[in-house]
């Protein structure tokens, strides 16, 4: 019996991501002092699926807007996450490989991906720290 309700839990997990589409890419830049990039710094972003789907955002960054600022709750939406953009997930995500560019570091708590129907998945587990060239792989969370 416990098998068969595992086995319609898992289920429905992979129900919960089959086919949706990511629309809008969200970042928690973390609270402590001295975590936003204030100056030369550059983040992009791989999106990997527990199948291997994957997708890239070369630069996130709103242009002008001043991003990831410390403590700062930003939301990438629509062409600003470029080739994920509408990208379909058949299968739920798995992880994102961050990297970062420049001489001005990030720290972040979290990174969220929103898809289509309204469904989000989180990524990370708070207080990751990446600068000047530095990369890091944080698992998803259903």
């Amino acid at each position: 019996m416990k098998f068969l309700i595992k086995s319609i839990v898992l289920a429905l997990i992979v129900c919960m991501t089959n086919g949706k589409k990511l629309v809008e890419i969200n970042t928690q830049t973390s609270f402590k002092s001295d975590s936003g990039m204030d100056g030369d710094g550059h983040v992009s972003m791989q999106f990997t699926s527990s199948s291997g789907e994957h997708c890239f955002v070369n630069e996130m960054d709103h242009g002008s807007f001043d991003d990831y600022r410390t403590g700062a709750f930003d939301r990438y939406p629509g062409e600003l996450i470029q080739g994920c953009y509408e990208h379909e997930f058949s299968s739920p995500l798995q992880d994102i490989f961050v990297q970062h560019r420049g001489s001005d570091a990030w720290r972040f708590d979290f990174i969220r991906a929103i898809f289509d129907d309204n469904t989000f998945v989180d990524c990370g587990s708070g207080d990751h720290n990446i600068d000047d060239g530095d990369a890091i792989l944080v698992t998803c969370h259903l």
